[in-house]
């Protein structure tokens, strides 16, 4: 929402907007004289911000309410070409690698990403984005080029099952021009785990699409995970669909050195990663067993809404029943309310492992550790220091 803010501003627009936890939400700061209002998937009808939208509206006739999703689809619409990332895991740091390909390239994209620091404003030919699958808002968008780094069971309070989520995201992918997914054509061999703990792997491209149009190269990842070869790969695709030269792509790539809180070192000894789905769960504990094989290392894990710890409360039991070290954080419960679904210490006590509720209790109980990784997506990294 503040990304789609800045753009608006940059374009000559008058933006204010509140935040459920910094100002508050308060019916008083809605009157006639706006001419938009803005709501993300998060809002509810109880909103008094929403509600009073809607009196005004019925009376005046404005302000007019427009979801995000709709507003990003008329901002990405103002470019001639799209590439919008989409994917259950990883389409922020796949957004970030084209974005950085791009930038290299001399391309002068406009970047719009789910992160902290992740807007770039440039030029008007290319904008690059991440799309949300949550309540389909990606199907506002019609890209140039769709992007899709995986489907999961996810977001489940808003789809059926994982079918329904597989038949969304084929109606996004054919509403693109062009879709970019994990296909033989290009992939990864010869993965080598450096001295650093991070991937090189060589790009092979598929002669019989390629022909001797292009040679095979390696890359040097310089940030952690086999996922992040995935997610390279992806990128690597997308930027030669676009006519960027290797050399360009493997510079691009191997100078890229993460986004905010995944695996992001805030300290030595301290760790912030956004997994908050079983699966990206079972990448960061691999991760961490690599670079701190030698080390006495916790994970702290935050669940991140009530309904996603309800319906895959399976999945996570089986995931963090083997973690050794493990303390499980209150509950972000970010749009919902508890009884939407089970909380992290119903989570901790099923599966019998430590729950903790305060920021003070929880700093007692890893001092004792040589690393600490926050895992989730919940607003803990933003109160807990060592």
């Amino acid at each position: 929402m503040s990304s789609l803010a800045k753009i608006l501003v940059a374009g000559g627009d008058c933006v204010s907007g509140s935040d459920q936890n910094l100002s508050g939400h308060h019916a008083k700061n809605i009157n006639r004289k706006i001419d938009f209002v803005i709501i993300n998937g998060a809002i509810d009808e109880k909103n008094p911000e929403l509600k009073r939208a809607r009196r005004l509206f019925e009376k005046y006739g404005k302000p007019e309410i427009i979801t995000r999703d709709l507003l990003l689809a008329q901002i990405s619409n103002q470019y001639t070409y799209r590439i919008c990332v989409a994917g259950c895991h990883g389409k922020s740091t796949t957004t970030a690698m084209i974005g950085r390909i791009f930038v290299e390239a001399g391309k002068n994209p406009t970047i719009h990403n789910g992160v902290k620091d992740g807007l770039r404003i440039g030029g008007k030919e290319y904008f690059i984005t991440e799309a949300c699958e949550f309540k389909r808002s990606f199907l506002s968008l019609w890209p140039t080029v769709a992007v899709i780094t995986n489907v999961d069971a996810d977001h489940l309070d808003c789809y059926k099952d994982l079918d329904d989520i597989k038949r969304t995201f084929r109606e996004f992918e054919e509403s693109a021009n062009f879709a970019v997914k994990h296909e033989t054509d290009i992939v990864a061999r010869d993965l080598r785990l450096e001295a650093d703990g991070k991937y090189s792997f060589v790009c092979d491209f598929d002669p019989n699409k390629y022909g001797d149009i292009i040679d095979d190269f390696r890359i040097k990842l310089n940030v952690y995970g086999r996922h992040n070869v995935d997610n390279a790969i992806l990128a690597v695709k997308t930027a030669f669909l676009c006519g960027i030269k290797t050399e360009i792509i493997k510079k691009a790539i191997e100078s890229y050195k993460g986004i905010d809180r995944r695996f992001e070192f805030i300290s030595s000894n301290l760790v912030s990663d956004y997994a908050h789905h079983p699966n990206e769960i079972k990448t960061t504990i691999d991760v961490a067993n690599t670079l701190f094989a030698d080390k006495n290392y916790v994970i702290v894990f935050q669940p991140h809404t009530f309904s996603r710890t309800k319906f895959l409360f399976k999945e996570f039991s089986d995931v963090l029943s083997a973690v050794k070290n493990l303390i499980i954080f209150k509950t972000y419960s970010a749009r919902e309310k508890k009884q939407q679904g089970l909380s992290g210490f119903e989570l901790a006590r099923a599966i019998k492992k430590t729950y903790c509720a305060t920021v003070s209790v929880l700093k007692k109980r890893t001092k004792r550790y040589d690393a600490v990784i926050l895992c989730g997506a919940g607003n803990l990294p933003s109160f807990f220091h060592l």
